[in-house]
């Protein structure tokens, strides 16, 4: 809806029980804690229209844009869901009164809502560039991405790349 963080009045979030036992860290001060943060993740999905993995190195856990939104954002569990549900609501109402609701009922990647195979290559890249310069991460989605084109004979060849 391409909201801006300063025109969010309050966000309102729903899970089940699981939710918080999860994701516990409602004050996080590291980059690993805002992994296992509801009121953190959510604020940098508006804030930024994406969680990545830099979202949670230390240096950018204190977004100012992320910050103003999770100022203003609650959390609470919904006892009618099962405790292992994943459902979670999510309600943005603007300071002009607008208001956007999100229904999950699952995370992308589970529970029969597989990544498409360019979610699934975003996600591979996003990881693989962290460790490996971008070529080489690219030569080596395409490697595991057909090893069963390629056989066993190409397992060697990509072992010594992954040790390289």
């Amino acid at each position: 809806h391409d909201i801006e963080p300063g025109e969010i009045e309050r966000v309102s979030v729903t899970s089940s029980g699981k939710g918080p036992q999860i994701l516990q860290h409602d004050d996080h001060s590291t980059g690993f804690e805002a992994k296992f943060s509801m009121p953190y993740t959510i604020s940098c999905a508006i804030a930024h229209q994406q969680v990545d993995l830099e979202a949670f190195d230390d240096e950018n856990i204190a977004s100012s844009d992320v910050q103003s939104i999770r100022e203003r954002l609650t959390y609470e569990t919904d006892s009618s869901l099962p405790f292992t549900s994943y459902e979670t609501t999510v309600n943005i109402r603007t300071s002009n009164g607008a208001e956007y609701d999100g229904l999950k009922t699952s995370p992308p990647g589970r529970d029969g809502v597989p990544l498409s195979d360019a979610e699934l290559e975003r996600k591979f890249m996003m990881c693989a560039e962290r460790g490996f310069k971008r070529p080489t991460a690219r030569n080596l989605y395409s490697r595991l991405d057909n090893l069963h084109e390629n056989g066993v004979e190409d397992i060697e060849r990509l072992m010594d790349m992954l040790c390289t």
